[in-house]
Parts: structure tokens; C-alpha cells; sequence
């Protein structure tokens, strides 16, 4: 992951160098530009779309965890911003990459799991971060928004090999 110095550790994934290298980069832009930056997890499981930001620690199944807001896909050519949106998505701001590293784990702690033959903690989802990033230039007003979308796919373990059943063949 990350050190305490800010450095990447060679081992560290793709998030935390993609959340190290956006913050390094917008610092070099930060005395003549002011910066926005907003992040959306969303979890794909079963046909089901779920915010994995306004969940709490007492929902434990999907289905409880999920029914609680309707979320509205809207297409980048249909959508105001030119971008892909989720309306109703929870979006929350960061200020730096230890802010978005935290935020990617509290939203990862809600992923749909289980535990297969081959991996004790297997995704059962498809993992979809959202980061928007607007940066104002100061002098000219000039307003450039970017989105830089993480997705992480279900596990994909072959059925036989994994010996899932119920639930968990469904998912395959």
C-alpha cells in the first residue's frame, strides 16, 4: 500500500497508486488552480445495484442493504455533465489520497463476500468506484472535470474448483 511518508509500496494495488498520482498531480496545480474531488462506490450483485457508502454496519445481507434506495443510471450522452451519473448515489468529498484510501476501504468493507474452496474471501461482486475531479483554473475561470472510474469484477474462481453450490453457484 501506501507508507507513512506518502511513498507506494511495491506491492501496493492499482487504487492506492491511482489515489497517490491524483493527488500529486493536482498539488503541482494547486497555485493556480482550486480542486474538487468527489467519490461514488457502487456494488453490482445479482442484477442489483447498491451504494456502498450509505451502508451501515448493521445491514449484513444485500438484500436488507440494498432496498433502501432506488438508484437511476443516466447515460453520458443523456446526462448534463457529459459523464455517466448515478442519480442518487452517495457522493463524498476527499482532500487528499489518505482521505480517498480510507474511503475506499469503508466502502469495501460492505462488499458482498464468501468464503470458496480456492479463496477464503472471495469478491461476490462487481466493484464500481467513481472519482470526479474538478479543477477551476484561479486566473481564467476555466472549468475542467474529469472522472477516472476503478472497477474490481466478482470473483471469478471456476465453479468445480471452488465447489460453490446454492447461492454462491448462482453468483458463478
Amino acid at each position: 500500500g501506501v507508507q507513512s511518508n506518502g511513498d507506494i509500496s511495491a506491492d501496493a494495488g492499482l487504487a492506492p497508486r491511482a489515489a497517490t498520482e491524483l493527488f500529486r498531480v493536482l498539488a503541482e496545480r494547486e497555485s493556480n488552480s482550486s480542486t474538487h474531488v468527489e467519490v461514488s462506490m457502487l456494488e453490482v450483485y445479482n442484477d442489483t445495484v447498491c451504494d456502498l457508502l450509505t451502508q451501515r454496519q448493521n445491514e449484513t445481507n444485500n438484500e436488507e442493504k440494498c432496498k433502501s434506495k432506488t438508484l437511476k443510471i443516466t447515460l453520458a450522452e443523456h446526462s448534463e455533465s457529459g459523464m455517466v451519473e448515478v442519480g442518487g448515489a452517495a457522493r463524498e468529498h476527499v482532500q487528499n489520497s489518505n482521505e480517498l484510501l480510507d474511503l475506499f476501504e469503508r466502502g469495501a468493507a460492505f462488499r458482498t463476500t464468501a468464503s470458496t474452496e480456492m479463496n477464503s474471501d472471495s469478491s461476490r461482486s462487481h466493484l464500481i468506484t467513481s472519482i470526479v475531479t474538478t479543477v477551476k483554473n484561479r486566473r481564467t475561470g476555466r472549468i475542467v472535470r474529469g472522472k477516472l472510474t476503478l472497477v474490481d469484477l466478482a470473483g471469478s474462481e471456476r465453479v468445480a474448483k471452488s465447489k460453490a453450490s446454492g447461492r454462491q453457484l448462482k453468483e458463478a
